[in-house]
């Protein structure tokens, strides 16, 4: 098995940005240790792919991931316009209330999502605060038509 670090990710992400088409985007980092030069490079790409409709990314139990990295996904997941269907898979990661902070304001500005799917199990340090945010920002988005979220707390 090939363990998935930074400069794998970045090639990767040097492969999708040719991609600009690409409708559907399905990728499972589990395990890998995705840092901040990785997580950049990702986003970045991701960016780039403007006519994204169905992104699907799990993330789970990753060594690094932390609210630091999200913030840097959800700059590039953020400026995907067309994209209607967001899964995002965070089962494990220590991505903190700061982190479903940054997704909350990534989702607001993503006005032609309609299907919602966050699986947010076993991450620590969840706060009111963060979930509010994210509560917030669903029950204010008219375009949003599914939404399955997972909260799990260890």
């Amino acid at each position: 098995m090939v363990e998935l670090d930074d400069g794998s990710i970045e090639e990767i992400s040097q492969g999708l940005i040719h991609l600009n088409s690409l409708k559907k985007l399905e990728l499972d980092f589990s395990e890998s240790k995705i840092g901040v030069s990785g997580a950049k490079s990702f986003s970045m790409a991701l960016s780039k792919l403007t006519s994204l409709q169905d992104l699907d990314l799990a993330f789970t139990d990753c060594d690094y991931f932390d609210y630091q990295i999200v913030e840097i996904l959800c700059m590039g997941i953020g400026n995907l316009s067309s994209l209607l269907t967001l899964r995002l898979n965070l089962f494990a990661c220590d991505i903190t209330h700061q982190g479903l902070i940054a997704i909350s304001h990534m989702l607001k500005n993503m006005s032609s999502l309609q299907d919602i799917c966050l699986t947010l199990t076993g991450i620590s340090d969840i706060d009111d605060e963060g979930l509010e945010a994210i509560g917030s920002v669903l029950a204010d988005h008219v375009s949003i038509q599914n939404i399955n979220l997972s909260f799990f707390l260890f």
